[in-house]
């Protein structure tokens, strides 16, 4: 079968889950819940079914695929057939299909992606990684204009730098901070603290006592932060982010690697890293950063599989600072 490019067959897939949200969010506009169907792990003839069954009501549905389960291991002669078919039925077919694949990439050696990535339209979206600040920075900065506020780029690097790298948390807080920004359009991070009462500081105080390693003053800083009402998982995954930061910074000194050098390496201002990095060697050893961090993966998973509350997870793993 010659496969040809299908407008009503999107794949959407990566490692940001944030972002393919967004996207499918977007496809869904104008939508109605009747018109919207949702298949998991679907097969081959299960879709092909759904591609050419009709509806007196919905006769153009937006039917949305997660995982499906020929994405993974290799095509038998007979699925090869079924998979043209299917790709066939779809460019026959009114509705839109829109596969998702949001839980790990996507392997393209495979015949059944390399088959559905010549045929849709893609959209691949992949995660920031922990050097890549300024393109969080930019990002930050278009999520603002797009709800009609600007925001200067310095005022977005300190949002990103007290909110930490995790996308959703940002993007909630930007929505957070445009509502108590009401008709001001003209965004600063000083403006957003001072309508937050103060938490941006308070913020400022819990990571600088993190990084300083002061465990009765960082569980206080937590402690109240969380009955301020700010969310555990944001304050755990700036720890993440934070150690991600310092283990990358003590292991490239480690390895002789100048201030400049390391700056650049990491995308950061020299004069920040040489600032931080007197503070982060005096109170930790590089087995001490990495035996933390472990403990942080430990405890996120405890939290995404309900083993502990985000609260109690991090107070505990805060304790883990001490020697």
């Amino acid at each position: 079968m010659k496969v040809t490019n299908c407008d009503n067959m999107i794949l959407i897939h990566g490692t940001e889950p944030h972002l393919i949200r967004e996207k499918v969010a977007e496809l869904e506009v104008g939508i109605s819940e009747d018109a919207k169907e949702i298949l998991k792990e679907a097969s081959i003839s299960s879709l092909i079914t759904a591609a050419q069954t009709l509806s007196m009501f919905c006769p153009k549905k937006l039917i949305k695929v997660y995982r499906a389960s020929f994405f993974s291991g290799s095509l038998t002669p007979k699925q090869a057939k079924e998979l043209d078919g299917l790709i066939e039925a779809i460019q026959l077919s009114d509705h839109t299909i829109v596969f998702i694949e949001d839980k790990k990439p996507l392997d393209k050696r495979k015949k059944a992606v390399k088959l559905i990535l010549k045929a849709a339209t893609c959209h691949e979206f992949q995660s920031f990684k922990d050097w890549e600040t300024e393109k969080i920075v930019d990002w930050v900065q278009k999520k603002f204009q797009k709800l009609e506020k600007t925001i200067d780029r310095n005022s977005a690097r300190k949002f990103v730098e007290f909110n930490g790298k995790e996308l959703s948390i940002l993007a909630m807080e930007i929505e957070k901070a445009t509502v108590f920004m009401g008709k001001d359009d003209d965004v600063s991070f000083e403006k957003i603290n001072q309508l937050m009462g103060g938490q941006a500081a308070n913020l400022f105080a819990f990571n600088d006592a993190f990084k300083l390693k002061k465990v009765s003053e960082v569980v206080n800083h937590a402690t109240s932060l969380m009955e301020s009402g700010e969310d555990p998982i944001k304050l755990f995954g700036m720890v993440g982010s934070n150690l991600r930061l310092y283990m990358s910074m003590v292991s490239l000194k480690n390895r002789g690697y100048s201030v400049d050098k390391i700056a650049k390496t990491l995308s950061k201002n020299p004069y920040f890293i040489q600032k931080l990095m007197q503070d982060v060697t005096r109170n930790y050893s590089e087995e001490k950063l990495k035996q933390l961090y472990k403990i942080v993966c430990e405890k996120d998973l405890f939290i995404k599989t309900g083993k502990q509350p985000a609260d109690t997870a991090l107070l505990l793993f805060l304790l883990n600072l001490a020697d």
